[in-house]
């Protein structure tokens, strides 16, 4: 695993909800047609106060014996993802993911290690206050006739809790770890969801510095059911001098322009096979 330190990425991506609320009337305004010439971008947001099935098992090593909880219920569950799609109208055929954000709910499992004949077990409760994973880098994925999509990408994972009884001691554990999410994206009119998601198991262990003494290890694995899980927002007109699809045209978008010189990809605003000097003009043309 490659331990990171990261305190940005779940924040940044919530900046999505301001710029999609700002933005609707603007998407209901631009028909078809508009959608055709200045491509297409969606913000989307889980509904207030969703839940949905989440699997988590926790696993303990000790120096004396081993032990694992495993649950399977309804937790809280929020997200947020940007997305660009292509072509510049419907049907779309790839989407973009610029961002995609997840937040697991609360979590608390007993467990019992140091088991023996005589003694009998030394209870741990292990409890989770919450686990994210972000989009480690912006990927392009294909949609099937369905809208349906599997985007297997690097995510970075953190998950935050407590262990308490005989032994205890908190956790902040982060990674970087590969992740294939599956799911669809739906669109009707001026709208779109994404739905049916899927994550497959990510186990992750806590950092060592952080067990309780006698503790050698404790892994979390935990993926997410398709059930009840979804994202909503509206289809806007986007503005191709946006590269990282945040709302606004400013130094971020030329960075990314700066460093795709010379190739192709989503900094050539003109999609003339090359980012250069023209898609350096639109961009400062387009400067908020």
């Amino acid at each position: 695993m490659t331990t990171i330190i990261k305190t940005h990425r779940v924040s940044r991506s919530f900046r999505a909800s301001r710029v999609c609320c700002a933005a609707t009337l603007v998407a209901l305004a631009f028909p078809a047609l508009a959608l055709a010439q200045s491509g297409a971008v969606w913000h989307g947001q889980t509904p207030p106060g969703l839940v949905t099935p989440i699997n988590y098992r926790v696993e303990v090593e000790s120096v004396l014996g081993s032990s694992q909880g495993a649950d399977m219920e309804s937790r809280p569950f929020t997200a947020t993802s940007t997305v660009r799609l292509q072509p510049a109208a419907p049907p779309f055929t790839t989407i973009r993911f610029v961002d995609l954000s997840i937040q697991f709910g609360p979590g608390c499992y007993n467990l019992e290690f140091y088991c023996s004949p005589m003694s009998g077990c030394m209870p741990m409760t292990v409890e989770i206050e919450f686990t994210t994973m972000a989009l480690s880098t912006p990927t392009t994925v294909t949609l099937d006739a369905s809208g349906a999509f599997a985007l297997a990408a690097t995510f970075d994972v953190q998950t935050v809790g407590t262990m308490g009884g005989t032994q205890t001691g908190s956790f902040d554990s982060w990674g970087t770890i590969p992740i294939t999410l599956t799911g669809r994206f739906d669109h009707a009119d001026s709208t779109a969801t994404l739905d049916s998601l899927f994550a497959s198991e990510f186990p992750f262990p806590a950092p060592a510095s952080t067990l309780p003494i006698g503790v050698t290890a404790v892994t979390f694995t935990r993926f997410l059911f398709n059930k009840g899980n979804r994202l909503v927002g509206p289809l806007m007109v986007a503005d191709p001098a946006d590269i990282n699809a945040d709302g606004q045209v400013n130094g971020l978008d030329l960075g990314i322009l700066v460093a795709g010189w010379g190739s192709a990809g989503a900094a050539d605003i003109n999609n003339d096979g090359v980012v250069n000097g023209a898609d350096m003009g639109l961009l400062l043309s387009a400067w908020d």
